[in-house]
């Protein structure tokens, strides 16, 4: 009597979870349906409404879910959305612990990121300030405040990394959309917010300090094969330098994944790091070394991984054709 008892319990607890499941989906569902009306504000208010149930119940992965939604709506029916929408965000990554304060501080580096975008002819005007003129409204902020709010925010989402290594990205299915084989070259979490923070370090714009003593790629250092470039040592005086942080996220990347029985995440993002050196490098043989760079590659790389040094080195030798050709017209 007592094991149906249990399994009885079990059943229950099984079904209250699925139902619980069902109805964020239905709530969802009528969000989507308002949306495509035209009705934002009765859809806001019903993502309201699933906040509220997220909160409750403890479920951050819909919660984050809502803020997204909150401030999709929000910028077009609230005056000053975009700070309640920050606030709330900054809310929830001092209140939530590692994965969730991660993905959080990803995205609130991510909102700052695409405000300057937006708005970079004007931020460019502003005067440097000793202190934020406002440290509550983003808004006000100079140029150099706010590319090193945005840092700062990338940097933070990658601490606690193990534990971002240990995160399937499925458990975030939520809230990203999934290219198809993706979770292949990214499955976790970890992959998702560095590849996030790479597209804010890899630009050139957002350096704006450049130092006599600034980070450069001024050899064939970094252009090492996989295994040997993730037990460098990278350093250098110029610390907050674009580049610089870039290469030490394709560094942990690399790392995290040199063991892999699947060579793919590894080479993909190896050609990736090969690529952004050749980009960025200045010295005369930088474009020798990466063709060797990419030969070695190869030769080391077993099966279909290899294809992506052998796609990246022909497009390389077709460069060089045309260039030649050009030259001898």
């Amino acid at each position: 009597m007592k094991r149906l008892a249990i399994l009885f319990l079990l059943l229950v607890l099984t079904s209250a979870g699925y139902a619980q499941q069902k109805s964020f989906e239905t709530l969802w569902k009528q969000v989507e349906l308002l949306e495509l009306q035209g009705k934002q504000k009765s859809a806001l208010e019903v993502v309201n409404g699933i906040a509220e149930k997220a909160i409750a119940e403890k479920r951050e992965v819909q919660r984050i879910k809502t803020l997204l939604f909150q401030s999709k709506f929000a910028l077009t029916l609230e005056e000053d959305a975009q700070l309640k929408i920050v606030s709330e965000f900054k809310e929830l990554a001092t209140s939530s612990a590692t994965p969730t304060r991660n993905v959080v501080e990803n995205m609130l580096a991510r909102i700052y990121w695409d405000y300057f975008q937006n708005k970079r002819f004007y931020i460019y005007q502003r005067t440097k300030t000793d202190s934020k003129v406002d440290p509550d409204d983003f808004r006000t902020w100079d140029t150099e405040t706010l590319l090193a709010e945005i840092r700062t925010h990338y940097l933070n989402s990658l601490q606690n990394g193990l534990i971002l290594q240990l995160t399937p990205i499925s458990d975030y299915k939520e809230i990203i959309n999934f290219k198809e084989n993706s979770q292949r070259f990214r499955p976790t979490l970890f992959d998702f917010l560095s590849h996030n923070a790479l597209a804010f370090f890899k630009t050139t714009e957002s350096d704006i300090t450049q130092p006599s003593y600034q980070f450069q790629i001024t050899d064939g250092t970094y252009f090492t094969e996989a295994p040997q470039f993730a037990l460098q040592k990278i350093t250098h005086k110029d610390s907050i330098a674009q580049q610089l942080n870039a290469l030490k996220i394709y560094q942990s990347l690399i790392k995290f994944h040199n063991n892999d029985t699947d060579p793919m995440a590894r080479a993909y993002i190896d050609v990736e790091r090969l690529m952004f050196l050749h980009d960025n490098a200045r010295f005369p043989e930088a474009q020798k070394v990466y063709e060797n760079a990419l030969e070695k590659g190869v030769q080391a790389t077993q099966g279909e991984a290899a294809s992506f040094y052998a796609f990246e080195l022909a497009n390389l030798y077709s460069r060089q054709g045309s260039e030649y050709v050009i030259e001898q017209n």
